[in-house]
């Protein structure tokens, strides 16, 4: 059963929708209803999302780490995702994954990672270029 209200403050008005069944509109809230495809937007926004916070973790890791790298930038952002994942996985692991206010401790697990990936996964690259190269 819902019930909504409408409350009024300063000329602004506020939707407030009460639901009495949490896991049934939960449920319609992830799966949507037939028809709508707010879940494929929303799959689409995810990787959209994972693409920039990636590109971001990759150019804070070559910030963070001394000296140059030699990885192209699209390398360093699929370096960046990967922290990214790593980092979201170890503050769930640690139980802080989820936090009030802003997760301070899983955005440093983040950075942490992608600085630990974006380092291993330059001297791989330089390590395969070096090769090609010599060869």
């Amino acid at each position: 059963m819902r019930r909504t209200a409408h409350r009024p403050t300063l000329g602004v008005t506020f939707h407030v929708e009460r639901r009495s069944e949490p896991t049934q509109a939960l449920s319609r809230d992830i799966q949507g209803t037939p028809g709508d495809n707010r879940g494929q937007k929303e799959a689409d926004m995810g990787w959209l999302w994972a693409i920039i916070v990636g590109f971001v973790l990759g150019l804070l890791a070559k910030a963070i780490i001394p000296g140059k790298q030699h990885s192209p930038l699209w390398l360093t952002t699929i370096f960046g995702i990967l922290g990214g994942i790593i980092g979201n996985a170890l503050a769930r692991a640690f139980g802080i994954a989820s936090t009030p206010g802003i997760d301070w401790g899983r955005h440093v697990l983040q950075v942490v990672a992608a600085v630990v990936i974006v380092f291993l996964g330059d001297m791989a690259y330089m390590a395969l270029r070096g090769n090609k190269q010599r060869a």
